[in-house]
C-alpha cells in the first residue's frame, strides 16, 4: 500500500524525526505488568523485581491456563513469561548462551 516511509534497509521503514509509539497509551500494552515498576537506579534490585515477576503467578493466565488442546498457548501463568517480556523506557538485553536467563 502507498505510504511516506523512507527505506532504511530490505525490511526496515522510518520516517526523519518521526516518534515511536510502542510505549505510549497507542502501543504496546499490557495490564498484568501495571503494577510492576522495577526500581532503575540499581542493579540487583532492578534484577530482583523482575526475577520475582517471572515467578509471581497471574490469575487471568492461570484461567487460560499453559495448554490448550494438547498446544502449548504461554510459557507459564506469571505475571512476565521471560524477562525480555518487560517493556520500558529503560529495557537492557545482552546476547546469552544457551541455557542462560537473562537475569
Amino acid at each position: 500500500r502507498a505510504h511516506q516511509l523512507e527505506s532504511l534497509s530490505e525490511d526496515t521503514l522510518y520516517l526523519p524525526y518521526a516518534t515511536s509509539l510502542r510505549m505510549s497509551d497507542l502501543g504496546y500494552q499490557n495490564n498484568a505488568q501495571d503494577g510492576l515498576v522495577p526500581p532503575y537506579n540499581n542493579l540487583i534490585d532492578y534484577m530482583r523485581s523482575l526475577s520475582m515477576a517471572v515467578r509471581k503467578p497471574y490469575a487471568p493466565y492461570a484461567a487460560l491456563g499453559t495448554r490448550q488442546d494438547g498446544e502449548w498457548v504461554q510459557i507459564n501463568t506469571n505475571v512476565l513469561q521471560i524477562e525480555n517480556e518487560f517493556y520500558a523506557t529503560i529495557r537492557p538485553k545482552r546476547v546469552i548462551r544457551t541455557g542462560e536467563r537473562p537475569i
